[in-house]
């Protein structure tokens, strides 16, 4: 009996082995995610999303092995730290400090307001105020130089007034928007960038492989400093509320389906997500080349809609400074919708700029949450 017991324990132990080599295997294919581009291989790409719950798993790795193998814990340990750059675009701890009080540090502000929540998303189709008025609440409290919207809304008849009520209030009131749709003559949807600095250009950068994500730039001038200021939203998911419920109660172990409608249902979004992933990958590349081809210091805000560990964000990060990264605290949440750990929603700053404070603010006004940070010129 004591031989059958020693015996299972040990197949147990060896179970234990390679399920901790699988798992360092899948967390070196989340590192290859930020190079591999997904029209060449897109599976990197699936890895890459995961990446926090594949390091909880071989951080817990770790922490077994310490108690019964003490080597075996270098199994782990090893691609952990070797991949410790990607954990600080997850968490970080930067002091909560202010700028250094220059007069000339301004404040940037980044926010998908989801078109405010303009029908509720719902059946009946009735206007929604609520969460309109609430983030003109927040707007009003927030002091921004600079605020650029992803999924902004304006109404054209005035019935559901945006871009008009907020120049009322906001110190930011000079205005550049382009609308990439426009329902019955009436709504218009787009990106929308306030600037409480003289505009001195506008431009506008279409993507070739999709009609409602794109992105604008606005030339603004900030003492005596031309800035670019880039407001990009890259392709969405176009995941349905269904979809959505569906991705969390999965995540959860809830999702109640027959195998058939749980393997099509998991398929479908699949399917969205690689999609994704190889429109994001064109719309990146176009947006990285005109960035460099850029005269002026930019500050880039964009709904991403992809993580710190995907090839977009490396087309971006490789250029401009992750705001984030420099003066972020906490876990960088952005996007709450599925799982809690999405950071999706950026701001990025030439190596010109030094940036403070960096918040990503927990308001439910809309599926994303805004993120914020004080820029000011680096001394030369």
């Amino acid at each position: 009996m004591a031989k059958k017991s020693k015996k299972k324990l040990h197949f147990f132990w060896k179970l234990m082995l390679v399920a901790n080599i699988l798992v360092v295997l899948l967390l070196l294919t989340s590192f290859s995610s930020s190079f591999i581009n997904p029209r060449v291989f897109w599976l990197p790409a699936f890895a890459g999303i995961i990446y926090p719950y594949v390091l909880i798993v071989n951080i817990a790795f770790i922490a077994m092995w310490l108690f019964i193998r003490l080597k075996y814990a270098l199994i782990s340990l090893l691609p952990v730290l070797l991949g410790f750059s990607y954990f600080t675009s997850f968490l970080q701890c930067n002091s909560e400090k202010s700028a250094t009080g220059s007069a000339s540090a301004f404040k940037v502000m980044s926010y998908n307001v989801h078109n405010f929540d303009l029908y509720n998303y719902k059946k009946n189709w009735q206007i929604n105020y609520e969460k309109r008025n609430k983030i003109f609440a927040f707007l009003k409290n927030q002091d921004c130089d600079i605020i650029c919207f992803q999924e902004f809304v304006n109404n054209c008849s005035g019935e559901f007034k945006t871009k008009d009520t907020l120049i009322t209030f906001l110190k930011a009131t000079n205005v550049h928007a382009e609308y990439s749709v426009v329902s019955r003559h009436i709504y218009e949807f787009g990106l929308a960038t306030f600037s409480a600095f003289p505009i001195l250009g506008k431009g506008l950068i279409k993507f070739p492989n999709s009609r409602n994500n794109f992105c604008i730039y606005t030339d603004v001038l900030i003492g005596s400093d031309t800035v670019r200021i880039y407001n990009a939203h890259l392709q969405s998911l176009h995941l349905g509320n269904s979809d959505i419920e569906f991705a969390d109660n999965l995540a959860s172990g809830n999702a109640n389906a027959d195998e058939k409608d749980l393997k099509n249902k998991s398929l479908r979004i699949l399917r969205y997500l690689k999609r994704g992933f190889v429109k994001r990958s064109v719309q990146a590349e176009l947006l990285a080349g005109h960035i460099k081809k850029c005269p002026y210091p930019v500050i880039l805000c964009t709904d991403l809609n992809d993580t710190p560990f995907s090839y977009a964000y490396y087309q971006l990060g490789a250029l401009l400074n992750d705001a984030f990264k420099e003066a972020g605290f906490g876990l960088g949440t952005t996007y709450y919708n599925i799982y809690p750990s999405f950071r999706i929603d950026y701001i990025f700053l030439s190596p010109h700029f030094k940036a403070s404070n960096f918040k990503n603010v927990k308001t439910d006004n809309s599926d994303h949450y805004p993120v914020t940070c004080l820029v000011e010129k680096k001394k030369q």
